[in-house]
């Protein structure tokens, strides 16, 4: 088994795991970078709160 495999695998003993809730909001991360683009914008932090909201994933969605 590769080291990263092995590294990475968690030993449960009661085969439940959950991932906990992120504090942050889901990002469509490719088309915000595509639009950053071609926007010619070099950080997400320069867009406005109406250009992001377009990339942020709706929990339930």
């Amino acid at each position: 088994m590769d080291k990263i495999v092995r590294n990475t695998m968690l030993d449960i003993e009661d085969g439940v795991y959950a991932i906990p809730h992120s504090e942050h909001p889901k990002v469509k991360v490719r088309a915000l970078y595509e639009y950053c683009q071609s926007k010619g914008i070099f950080s997400p932090k320069d867009l406005t709160p109406e250009e992001m909201r377009r990339f942020v994933i709706e929990e339930g969605k």
